[in-house]
């Protein structure tokens, strides 16, 4: 058996967001079809990448379009800007054919077997991506059964499942939402303050840039800043005189990829993506730990600080990834 793994290939706003989902049968039939006819064979279900942002709520619906089950699995363990960064890549699993493909059916491929450097077809991808407009589908060579018991990272779907229901039922019990995340995630309170100075640009199909922080609460008196990539990619002091300066040096590192910086608006304890940063809001700062398949040395060499341009930071594990299991499991009893 075949599993297609699907995703988009970036959405900015909140429109595209929507737009993902209401504008996207062409990108996933065009993309997913060209591998279909590539491979000769019949691909029985679909596979993300990532459990992150839209990318896994897109293959839900290319599953049902399709009428296709899809994998309680991904690649990530969470969302990360580039395509190598993927558990089988990484693992040696070949990334092409590859398709890339528009909502109005310009459909690019890279058919060759050739090519062992998968940040090739990074960039093969993203500058299809650039120049359609940011918002394409995008079909990996099909995995096997196998690959995905041994390289990818199971039960992301229940995970991010159960991470939604305690929030929800924290709301409903009038217990902190912040509490929740931590004790499902095994996460950890690490800052709480308010957005006072944001640089953000587009570079490179990529949306980058920093943010500082100046705490409240417990957090009085103190300022940190995150760098971003798509995602979050460390959390530091803020030194004295960098408050302006986006290129300023980093004070003590509280946590880096591939450990996850998790933005929480203190208001409605929703996530709060890179695109939504605004001057001003008020969040909480969570860590979470990275799984397991994502800390060792040969995907640290592809996941880790230097690979985003931090070759003096060291990664140190927060804590424990807390291990899952199928939802189905609480229900089909």
């Amino acid at each position: 058996m075949l599993y297609c793994v699907f995703f988009f290939f970036k959405q900015k706003t909140a429109y595209e967001m929507l737009r993902s989902l209401v504008g996207s049968e062409m990108c996933i039939r065009d993309s997913i079809r060209t591998i279909f006819s590539k491979e000769g064979k019949e691909i029985t279900s679909i596979f993300m990448a990532e459990i992150g942002g839209m990318n896994s709520l897109s293959p839900l619906y290319t599953a049902a379009l399709l009428g296709l089950p899809l994998i309680d699995a991904d690649t990530m363990g969470r969302a990360y800007p580039e395509v190598q960064m993927c558990s089988h890549f990484i693992q040696g699993v070949k990334a092409v054919p590859s398709t890339c493909s528009d909502e109005k059916g310009n459909v690019d491929q890279l058919m060759t077997t050739e090519t062992d450097n998968v940040k090739e077809v990074e960039t093969f991808l993203r500058n299809f991506a650039i120049a359609h407009g940011l918002f394409v589908g995008v079909s990996f060579a099909p995995i096997t059964k196998q690959q995905i018991l041994e390289k990818t990272i199971h039960f992301s779907l229940s995970r991010a499942w159960r991470l939604g229901k305690s929030i929800l039922e924290a709301r409903h019990n009038m217990t902190s939402p912040l509490d929740a995340i931590q004790a499902r995630e095994n996460g950890k309170l690490a800052f709480q303050g308010k957005l006072t100075y944001l640089f953000r640009h587009e570079q490179g199909g990529f949306t980058k840039g920093v943010m500082h922080l100046e705490g409240f609460d417990q957090y009085v008196g103190k300022k940190v800043r995150i760098d971003f990539q798509n995602e979050n990619l460390i959390l530091a002091d803020l030194l004295p005189g960098d408050e302006q300066n986006p290129e300023g040096k980093r004070g003590e590192v509280y946590a880096v990829v591939p450990d996850l910086i998790c933005l929480v608006d203190n208001e409605n304890y929703q996530p709060i993506l890179t695109e939504d940063l605004r001057f001003g809001l008020r969040v909480s700062v969570i860590l979470i730990p990275s799984a397991p398949m994502m800390e060792t040395p040969q995907a640290l060499e592809v996941v880790g600080p230097k690979c985003f341009g931090y070759p003096d930071v060291v990664h140190k594990r927060i804590g424990g990834f807390v291990a899952q299991h199928s939802v189905i499991d609480e229900f089909d009893k």
